[in-house]
């Protein structure tokens, strides 16, 4: 089978603006964070100089050391200083990811039954519809009622999903996200393409696949030993300096393990999406040259020389 999978990158970009006048020089740094439940699209912000909503990655941008409200659609949601990733949690103030207060699990709930594909496990997708929406409601204190109203303004044909699942599920993504490595997988890395990948663990040696970078995506090529031409689309996340999966109710979490002038080391771990429980592990090494690559898993009694890449 072969997939194409499409990293959705994200890092903090800064931007210089300077204006000068009178001999002095003014500089504003615009930087770009992300909203996690799992990346949040159509929820609306706003700082002193910028009012937009969340692009299809969570992305969204603020001067340094301003302040963040987020909403969706007319609900106020809180306000937090700006930063590479703002969650549920943060617009609550809350730090107790096991047993979140009211506020922290309504957002999450609200969020992640109004997503208008459900399919897609790592991306929220909140409707257009959201933006014009105007409610009274506040959603420290939101009953069910509340939630429901919120799903009929704009038009949802969504059933709400159970409060404990919506928090178990918000809880495991934030907290593996959370949890900075010791060495970060940067965009500058991974923007150093061709990467030639084997993947390995005791149950055996693969020829994972090509990557290549350009200014939106990092795609992997991936050929599976049936060689059937299957395309299916997943996605990665540059986020805390691992790149982040989830799908097929699990959330794989890639992490930089080493690095030579020749390759980069990479260990993956799969875990639950829902609990948290351990899945599996693999480790993978990036090459810059595609025979060595080859000869990697040569050495590892893998034959990849015939492999499309």
């Amino acid at each position: 089978m072969k997939r194409v999978l499409s990293l959705a990158t994200i890092s903090i970009l800064s931007l210089g603006f300077t204006g000068c006048g009178s001999g002095n020089t003014d500089t504003t740094t615009t930087n770009i964070g992300t909203f996690v439940d799992v990346p949040t699209k159509n929820l609306k912000y706003r700082t002193q100089s910028i009012t937009g909503y969340t692009d299809e990655n969570g992305k969204y941008k603020y001067a340094s050391r301003e302040k963040v409200k987020f909403y969706l659609g007319n609900i106020y949601l809180g306000e937090v200083t700006g930063g590479e990733i703002i969650t549920p949690y943060t617009l609550s103030g809350d730090t107790n990811y096991s047993s979140p207060n009211q506020k922290t699990k309504n957002i999450a709930r609200i969020l992640q039954s109004l997503d208008t594909n459900r399919t897609d496990q790592d991306r929220i997708f909140l409707p257009d519809s959201v933006k014009s929406m105007t409610l009274d409601i506040n959603i420290s204190n939101a009953t069910e009622g509340d939630l429901n109203s919120i799903m009929s303004a704009v038009n949802s044909s969504n059933t709400l999903i159970d409060e404990n699942n919506a928090s178990n599920q918000m809880r495991v993504y934030v907290e593996n996200i959370l949890d900075t490595p010791q060495d970060k997988i940067t965009l500058s890395l991974l923007k150093q393409n061709p990467w030639y990948v084997i993947e390995y663990n005791s149950n055996g040696t693969y020829c994972n696949g090509k990557f290549t970078y350009n200014d939106t995506d990092l795609q992997m090529e991936y050929i599976e030993e049936n060689g059937n031409n299957i395309s299916v689309n997943l996605r990665y996340t540059l986020l805390n300096g691992k790149l982040i999966s989830k799908h097929d109710g699990k959330i794989e979490t890639e992490v930089l393990n080493g690095s030579t002038n020749t390759y980069i080391d990479i260990n993956k771990t799969a875990i639950d999406a829902t609990n948290g429980s351990f899945r599996n592990s693999m480790s993978k090494r990036w090459f810059v040259n595609r025979q060595d690559a080859i000869d990697f898993a040569n050495s590892k009694g893998k034959d990849c020389s015939g492999e499309f890449w």
